[in-house]
Formats: C-alpha cells, sequence, structure tokens
C-alpha cells in the first residue's frame, strides 16, 4: 500500500522512521542524525509544499516498511522527481521497496500524468541504481558533490572541488516506463 504521508503516525512509527534513516546516513544528501521530533517535523513540512507528495509503503502485516515520495511536481512541464525513497529489510515481503518504487511511478505516469521523473542517487548505491535501470531510467550525467559545513550543519550540494561522491542524474519517460513494466509485471 501507499500511504500518503498525512497517514496520523504514532510515536512507534516515527521512531522506527528516524532510525531507519539514521541507519541509512550515508544514502542522503543531507547526511545529519535525525530524531524522531526532526522528523515529525520533516513530514509536516513535506505535507505542506504544494509541489512535494510523501507516500509511506505499508505491508498489512509489518504496518510501515518505509517512505518515498516526489519533489518538484511541475503540472505544466508534467515532469517531477523521485525523493525521499527509503525503506529497511524486506519487511517479510522480498522487493517490498521495488514494488512501492513502481507503484508510485505509475500513478505518477496515470493518476498526475507526467510524462518525465527524474532521480538523482549516489553512483556508488548500487541496489538504488539498479532499480532506477529495471524501471526503464537511463544515465543523463554524473556530477560530483562534496560535503561542505553550512550554518545550519553538514549539507551536501554540486561542487567544483574535490569530489566525495559521484551523483548519478537518471530519467524515465513514460513511454519507456510502460515498455519495461510490461516486461515484469
Amino acid at each position: 500500500m501507499l500511504i500518503p504521508s498525512l497517514y496520523l503516525l504514532d510515536a512507534a512509527d516515527l521512531d522506527r522512521l528516524a532510525r531507519w534513516r539514521n541507519q541509512s546516513r550515508g544514502s542522503f544528501f543531507s547526511d545529519e542524525e535525525v530524531t524522531v521530533a526532526s522528523t515529525a517535523r520533516w513530514l509536516d513540512s513535506a505535507g505542506k509544499q504544494a509541489d512535494r507528495l510523501i507516500f509511506l509503503i505499508a505491508t498489512e502485516a509489518t504496518g510501515i516498511v518505509g517512505h518515498i515520495g516526489l519533489r518538484g511536481v511541475d503540472e505544466g512541464a508534467k515532469t517531477a522527481e523521485t525523493d525521499a525513497w527509503l525503506g529497511v529489510g524486506d519487511a517479510g515481503a522480498p522487493g517490498i521497496m521495488f514494488i512501492g518504487f513502481a507503484t508510485l511511478l505509475r500513478w505518477s505516469f496515470d493518476f498526475l500524468d507526467l510524462e518525465r521523473v527524474s532521480g538523482r542517487v549516489f553512483s556508488d548505491n548500487a541496489s538504488v541504481v539498479r532499480a532506477h535501470e529495471m524501471l526503464g531510467y537511463e544515465l543523463r550525467a554524473q556530477m560530483e558533490y562534496a560535503k561542505h559545513e553550512g550554518a545550519d550543519g553538514a549539507v551536501s550540494r554540486e561542487s567544483a572541488g574535490p569530489s566525495v561522491r559521484r551523483v548519478s542524474c537518471l530519467q524515465l519517460e513514460r513511454a519507456a516506463f510502460r515498455k519495461r513494466s510490461r516486461m515484469w509485471s
């Protein structure tokens, strides 16, 4: 199930999401440690942004197992970027995050009528890069990202200086997704 993030989460859900986020800090562009309170604020803030959608991924047996979303949704240009992909383990359902990702894309193309969805992932995150490829994404560019200390803490951003990590900029066209999804649906 994809559940809109406006779903009322209890303290245990927020604690679980915060723990998962902290365990996976190296997979995110911003790697500061999060708390239950900061996770609740993040979900609340994301829910108030007109161009952003966050969904919780859940199974009937185990409840919430992750989240995934879109940012920069532009209905006029019919584009968006995948965002906030987090899941830990398979929750007793192998491939659940991939299924959630595919479901989000299908909904994006069918319901939002998007033509293109992009994504940025660390190039060394092989499993996430592979999931994008399996869904039909194509590599458009690679960029170097370096971590810089800002007034509000550690952040990552594009850098002309020495690279800490490379980021793959990927793109998926509606037609490519439809063709690819027929192969594995």
